[in-house]
C-alpha cells in the first residue's frame, strides 16, 4: 500500500494575507442567529465561505474576501453577490433536486474552542457558537443520508444509501456557474475564477467485513449531476458514494510562476522554490512579515513553505534584485533554517553584513534556456542564502562569482541533455551545517579561499565548502579539464571528504582518474570522484559512460559508505550482476566501492528504448538500502530543439501503482530493492494532457522515502489557449492554475513508509473513533495502515483476524480490551510496525416503568432509572421535561415514548420505550323534564347523550336504574332525588348529576278560619309555591296570588263553596272547590 500524501498547485496570485494565514478555525460553524435562517452551518474556504442550507450549499467566492472577517452581518445568501460589489465575486449553489426540504441535521466532532459574534445589529449577536468537523443530513432522500466532512480549507461529502434506498434519486443542480462537464471522469465546473473539480466518485459497500468497491461515475445533464453504477451493486446492503470533492482557491488575478526545487524539514514540512514573473502578468503578495514583500526584477525567486499535509501555507516570500534569479537547490539545516543555492544577475541581490562576497562579480549577457524569458542581462553569479524558519529574516546571504558567468551551464549541447540542465547543481550540508556547493564556473578569477585546483577550460566544475554562516570559505576548487566540465551533485561522506558527480567533455583532467573507468570514450561522459579534505586532493575518480553521450546527475551513499550514481546514457551502458534490468534503456544505476575502483553492479532501467525516458530530479539510498528515484520526461518542452526526445511510455510499473497510465509526458517514481535486485514500487504521476516538468534544480527524498518535489505545472498547451492538467489532492492549499501560463506545483509522495494505523467505528459508520461501549457491543475496526503487505489483528479477547481492510467484532462481556494490529512488509526499512488501541466495555442495568393506560385528560408519571442523564422523545407529546428520569406525561392520544438512558459512570447507553394508551374521550350531556299531574306523583322525561362508551346508564336516585338513555320515569313517592347519568368504560367514568324534587299536589276541600289555630287557612301541599286564584259562585275573584304559600284565611268571606285554579310549573291548571266553614 502506497500513500500519496499531497499534491498542491501553488497560485501566487492570491491575496497574500489569506495565502499566508494558518487558521485553525476551519470546520462547520453552527448558526445561532448570527446569520440568516437559511444558513445551517458555515465553513471558511480560501477566498470565501461555504454555506450549508437545508437541501444543498452555496459557495460564496470573492477576490476581496478578508479571512479575518468572521461575520456576514446577517446577510442572506441571496445578498451575497451584492456584498462584494468592489472586486470580483460569485455565488455558486449546489441544490439536491427533489430532496427533503427540511432534513434533520446533526453535527459531530465538536472543536474545543468556540466563536462569539458581536458584529452588526444586536439581534444577530451570538455567543459560544460551536464548530464541528462533521455535519450529517438525515434522510436527505428516503433512506439516503449526506455526510459532510471538513478537511482544512476543503471538504468532502459522502452519500450513504441504506439498504433499500435508491441512489437514482440523487441529483445535484449547479447554479450561478458556467459550464458543467466531465473531463477524464472528473466533474469540472467553470467559474469566474477558473475551474472547480470533483474527482471521479468512489463508491463502496461493506460485505463480509470487506470493503468492496462499486464502480461509479458522474452523469451530467446540463447543470444537473447524478451518479451511475454501470455494474450495479448489492441493494440489500448500505452503499457509500464518496466523490472526494476538491475545493479550489481563487483570486481575480495571477502571475506566471515556474517550479525548480524542493526540500523538507524534520517536521515533514515542504519547501518549494521557483521563479516568478512581474506584475504585468499578475499579482503575488507575499505573506505578512515576509523577508521580501516586493517584486524587484525581471524574474525573482519565490520561496514557499507548506505544512506536512500541504493544506496550509506557512510562509511565502520573494528573494531577488533588479534583474533575474533562479533557485537551484534547497536544504534545511539543523536549526530548521532554509539553505538555498541559486543564480542571480542582480548586483543588488540581498546580502548580509557578514557575507563572504558582498559584491556582484558579473559576466556576460546569457540566455541559458535560449529564449528571452531566461535572460540574464548582467551576467550571472551564484548566490547562497539562509532564511529563517518563518521566512521573515535573511540569516546569511552571499554572492559567489567572478567576472565571467557562474552557476549556469553556458553551452547548450552535450552537457545539457534535458531542458533545465542549465540550472543543475546542489547545496548540501555536513553534520556541523557547513555548506557544500557543487556547480560550475566560467570565471578564472572566481574568488576562492584555499584554492586547490585552477580553472582549466571554457567552463569548469566548481566545488566549494562554506562555513555555516556564509562568512568564510573553508576551501574551493575547480574540477575540470581543457573543455567543459560541470558538477551536479555533492555528498559529504562524514569522514572528511565529499563525493561529487557531474559531466565532462574533457579527455584529460588535472588529477589522476584512478577508478573503474580511467578514460573518456569520447564526447560527453559522466564523472564521479571523491575529494579528500584532509589532503586537498581528488583521491578517487572514474569516468562513467559509453562512446555516446552520458551524464551523472546524482551521487548517494549507503550506511557502509558504498557509492551509488544515477545518470543518463545514449549508448549501450555497462551491465554487471544479476540485477533488475530493462535492456536498452537510457537510465543507468551503478554501485561502487568507496575507492571507486570496483563496481559492484550496474544496470539500466526504463522502457527498453533510447533516448532516455526521464530527466532525474531526486535520488536516495535509504537506511535499509532501498533505492528511490524520481524524474520527469516526454514533455513537449523537452522534446524541442536539441534536448532529449524521449518519453515516459512503456516504463516498468508495479500492480499497486498510484497511476498506471501516461500521456508520455509525466513524472515517474520508482523504488528498487537493495542492490536493485527487483522493483518494489513504480508509478507514473501527472495529468493528461499535461506539460509537467522542472525548470532545472533538485528536489529531495527524506530518509523514509518521501519525495518532496517542485514542478512547473499546468503550463499552456502548445498552439492552444488551454492549460495542461496537474493532479491535486483534496484539502491541498490550492488546486487550480489561474495564470496565463504555468504555476509552481508541489507534490509530496510517500513511496515506502510502513505505518500501522486503524480507527474504530460502529458497523453503521455513525460513531467514528468510538472507544467505549456497553457489552454486548459490536465494533468495526478500519485499517488505515500504510505500506503493509500482511496484517494480524489481536482483538484482545482471544479472537484474531488477518483481514486487510476491516474487521467486525462483538465483545460479549464487560472489561478492558487491547486491540493490536501488526503490519509487516519485508520490503521496507522498518519491516514491521505495531499499533494498539484500548477499548472499555461496561455492563449496566436500568429500569423503565411499564406501559400504562390512562383516561383522556389524565397525566401519568413515567419512571426510568439507571442513568446519569436521560433523553425522552417525543418531547412535543405532553412531557413535562425531556431530560429527567421521571417526567410527567399528559398525552391527548396514545403515545409511545422513547428514552435514551446514559450512565456516565459505566458509559452504558440504553434505549427503550413504553406506551401510554389513552382511552377514548367520553363526552356526556343530559336533560330532565317533569311531567306534572293534578293528582298523583309527577313523572319525568330523562334524555341522555353519550360518546366514547356503550356502557352508559341512568341512576334515578330512588334505587332504580335504566340503560335506556331516553325514557320516562315515574317516581312512587314525592321527595328530593339526585339523578345521575353515568358513562363508564374499562377504566374511566364520566357522569352528570342533577337534583330534582318530586311532588304530589294535595288540595283540601274545606277549612275553618275560626282562630282556633286548627285548619284556619287554605293549605295546599306541593313542592313549591305556585299561582292560585279563588272565585265565588258568581265567578268573582275573591283571592289571587302568583306565589301562593298558604296565606289565604278566607278574608272574612261568608261560609260557602268557593272555586280554585292552581297553575303547575308546566302551566297545567288544576281546579276544584273548597268549603269555607265559619
Amino acid at each position: 500500500m502506497k500513500r500519496w500524501l499531497f499534491v498542491c498547485l501553488i497560485f501566487v496570485s492570491y491575496p497574500l494575507v489569506l495565502l499566508a494565514e494558518k487558521n485553525p478555525f476551519n470546520g462547520f460553524i453552527e448558526n445561532k442567529g448570527q446569520w440568516d435562517n437559511s444558513v445551517k452551518f458555515r465553513k471558511k474556504v480560501p477566498h470565501g465561505f461555504l454555506l450549508l442550507q437545508d437541501a444543498g450549499w452555496v459557495y460564496y467566492l470573492s477576490n476581496t474576501f478578508d479571512s479575518s472577517h468572521g461575520h456576514l452581518d446577517g446577510q442572506s445568501s441571496g445578498a451575497l453577490q451584492e456584498s462584494a460589489a468592489v472586486g470580483l465575486s460569485q455565488a455558486i449553489s449546489t441544490t439536491f433536486v427533489g430532496a427533503n426540504k427540511h432534513p434533520a441535521t446533526s453535527s459531530m466532532e465538536a472543536q474545543s474552542y468556540y466563536h462569539n459574534f458581536f458584529l452588526g445589529a444586536e439581534d444577530h449577536w451570538a455567543s459560544r457558537v460551536s464548530e464541528f468537523n462533521e455535519v450529517q443530513y438525515c434522510d436527505l432522500y428516503e433512506s439516503i443520508d449526506l455526510k459532510m466532512v471538513s478537511y482544512g480549507g476543503a471538504f468532502k461529502y459522502d452519500m450513504i444509501v441504506s439498504a433499500g434506498g435508491n441512489p437514482g434519486q440523487i441529483a445535484m443542480e449547479w447554479k450561478g456557474c458556467g459550464d458543467v462537464y466531465l473531463l477524464n471522469d472528473n466533474l469540472i465546473v467553470e467559474t469566474e475564477f477558473g475551474q472547480m473539480m470533483e474527482q471521479k466518485p468512489f463508491a463502496y459497500q461493506l460485505i463480509n467485513e470487506d470493503t468492496v468497491e462499486v464502480p461509479a461515475r458522474f452523469s451530467v445533464d446540463g447543470r444537473q449531476v447524478s451518479f451511475e453504477f454501470p455494474d450495479g451493486y448489492d441493494k440489500g446492503k448500505t452503499l457509500i458514494i464518496d466523490p472526494l470533492l476538491i475545493f479550489s482557491t481563487y483570486s481575480g488575478s495571477s502571475t506566471d510562476n515556474w517550479g525548480n526545487t524542493a526540500t523538507f524539514d524534520k517536521e515533514g514540512n515542504t519547501y518549494a522554490g521557483g521563479i516568478i514573473f512581474g506584475a504585468s502578468t499578475g499579482i503575488f503578495v507575499p505573506s505578512v512579515g515576509a523577508f521580501q514583500e516586493d517584486f524587484k526584477g525581471e524574474f525573482d525567486v519565490v520561496l514557499m513553505k507548506f505544512d506536512s499535509t500541504g493544506s496550509d501555507l506557512l510562509f511565502a516570500t520573494y528573494l531577488g534584485g533588479e534583474y533575474a534569479e533562479t533557485p537551484i537547490s534547497l536544504i534545511v539545516n539543523s536549526k530548521n533554517e532554509l539553505v538555498m543555492m541559486g543564480t542571480t544577475s542582480s548586483p543588488d541581490f540581498p546580502t548580509t553584513s557578514n557575507a563572504y562576497q558582498k559584491l556582484f562579480g558579473g559576466g556576460k549577457l546569457i540566455e541559458p534556456l535560449g529564449y528571452e524569458d531566461s535572460l540574464y542581462v548582467e551576467g550571472v553569479d551564484i548566490f547562497v542564502s539562509i532564511l529563517n524558519d518563518s521566512g521573515t529574516a535573511l540569516i546569511a546571504s552571499s554572492f559567489l562569482g567572478g567576472s565571467e558567468n557562474d552557476g549556469i551551464i553556458a553551452v547548450r549541447g552535450a552537457l545539457t541533455l534535458n531542458y533545465g540542465d542549465q540550472f543543475r547543481g546542489e547545496v548540501n550540508l555536513d553534520e556541523n551545517d557547513n555548506i557544500y556547493i557543487a556547480s560550475n564556473s566560467s570565471s578564472p578569477d572566481f574568488p576562492m579561499t584555499n584554492q586547490i585546483m585552477s580553472h582549466s577550460g571554457y567552463e569548469d566544475g566548481l566545488l566549494v565548502k562554506m562555513d555555516a554562516q556564509l562568512s568564510a570559505m573553508k576551501w574551493g576548487t575547480f574540477i575540470g579539464g581543457d573543455t567543459t566540465d560541470v558538477l551536479f551533485s555533492v555528498k559529504p561522506d562524514g569522514k572528511g571528504g565529499v563525493f561529487v558527480a557531474g559531466g565532462t567533455m574533457s579527455q584529460a583532467l588535472p588529477f589522476e582518474v584512478n577508478g573503474w573507468k580511467r578514460a573518456n570514450s569520447g564526447g560527453a561522459e559522466g564523472i564521479l570522484l571523491h575529494f579528500n579534505e584532509s589532503t586537498s586532493k581528488v583521491d578517487a575518480a572514474t569516468f562513467l559512460g559509453t562512446d555516446k553521450s552520458d551524464q551523472a546527475y546524482f551521487v548517494e551513499l549507503d550506511g557502509s559508505g558504498d557509492v551509488y550514481v544515477l545518470g543518463q546514457t545514449k549508448g549501450n551502458y555497462y551491465i554487471k550482476g544479476d540485477r533488475y534490468i530493462n535492456p536498452g534503456s537510457g537510465q543507468f544505476l551503478q554501485k561502487f566501492n568507496p575507492d571507486l575502483r570496483t563496481t559492484q553492479w550496474s544496470t539500466v532501467f526504463g522502457s527498453g528504448t533510447l533516448p532516455s525516458n526521464i530527466s532525474p530530479t531526486a535520488f536516495l539510498v535509504s537506511d535499509c538500502n532501498n533505492i528511490y528515484i524520481s524524474g520527469w520526461g516526454g514533455s513537449s518542452i523537452n522534446q524541442s530543439s536539441s534536448y532529449n526526445q524521449g518519453n515516459t511510455f512503456g516504463m516498468p510499473l508495479t500492480p499497486d501503482a498510484f497511476q498506471s497510465t501516461t500521456d508520455g509526458g509525466d513524472f515517474y517514481l520508482i523504488v528498487f530493492e537493495p542492490d536493485a535486485a527487483d522493483v518494489l514500487y513504480a508509478t507514473y504521476f501527472g495529468g493528461n494532457p499535461g506539460r509537467d516538468h522542472v525548470d532545472g534544480g533538485t528536489s529531495r527524498f527524506d530518509k523514509r522515502g518521501v519525495v518532496h518535489h517542485a514542478v512547473c505545472a499546468s503550463c499552456k498547451l502548445p498552439n492552444s489557449a488551454a492549460h495542461g492538467i496537474f493532479p491535486t489532492t483534496e484539502g491541498a492549499w490550492s488546486e487550480t492554475n489561474n495564470s496565463d501560463n504555468c504555476n509552481l506545483g508541489v507534490f509530496k509522495f510517500d513511496l515506502s513508509t510502513l505505518s500501522a494505523s486503524f480507527v474504530t467505528n460502529t458497523p453503521d459508520l455513525q460513531n467514528p473513533d468510538i472507544k467505549e461501549g456497553c457489552a454486548p457491543f459490536e465494533f468495526l475496526f478500519i485499517n488505515e495502515s500504510v505500506g503493509g503487505e500482511t496484517y494480524f489483528w489481536d482483538l484482545g479477547d482471544g479472537a484474531t483476524s488477518t483481514n486487510s481492510d476491516t474487521v467486525r467484532h462483538t465483545y460479549q462481556s464487560a472489561g478492558e480490551y487491547t486491540i493490536t494490529l501488526t503490519v509487516t512488509n519485508p520490503n521496507t526499512c522498518k519491516n514491521l510496525d505495531v499499533t494498539t488501541r484500548q477499548l472499555v466495555l461496561t455492563q449496566g442495568t436500568y429500569t423503565l416503568s411499564p406501559s400504562a393506560t390512562i383516561c383522556y385528560g389524565e397525566s401519568i408519571q413515567l419512571e426510568a432509572t439507571g442513568g446519569t442523564s436521560y433523553y425522552w422523545t417525543p418531547g412535543t407529546r405532553g412531557l413535562s421535561s425531556t431530560d429527567i428520569g421521571s417526567p410527567t406525561a399528559s398525552p391527548n392520544a396514545t403515545t409511545t415514548y422513547f428514552v435514551e438512558i446514559y450512565n456516565d459512570q459505566n458509559k452504558c447507553t440504553f434505549i427503550d420505550s413504553l406506551t401510554v394508551n389513552v382511552l377514548e374521550e367520553i363526552t356526556i350531556s343530559s336533560e330532565i323534564e317533569a311531567i306534572y299531574n293534578c293528582s298523583g306523583v309527577s313523572e319525568y322525561n330523562f334524555t341522555g347523550s353519550v360518546q366514547g362508551t356503550d356502557l352508559a346508564y341512568w341512576d334515578f336516585g330512588d334505587g332504580s336504574q335504566s340503560s335506556d338513555l331516553i325514557g320516562v320515569h315515574q317516581y312512587a313517592t314525592e321527595g328530593t332525588f339526585t339523578t345521575r347519568l353515568i358513562a363508564p368504560n374499562e377504566l374511566c367514568v364520566e357522569e352528570v348529576a342533577e337534583v330534582i324534587k318530586v311532588g304530589e299536589l294535595m288540595v283540601p276541600n274545606a277549612f275553618s278560619p275560626n282562630g282556633d289555630g286548627v285548619n284556619d287557612r287554605f293549605e295546599i301541599q306541593y313542592i313549591q309555591p305556585m299561582p292560585v286564584t279563588i272565585v265565588d259562585r258568581t265567578g268573582k275573584v275573591v283571592y289571587q296570588n302568583n306565589e301562593y304559600t298558604n296565606q289565604w284565611d278566607g278574608d272574612n268571606l261568608p261560609t260557602g263553596i268557593y272555586y280554585y285554579d292552581v297553575v303547575l310549573p308546566d302551566f297545567t291548571t288544576c281546579n276544584g272547590w273548597v268549603h269555607l266553614l265559619r
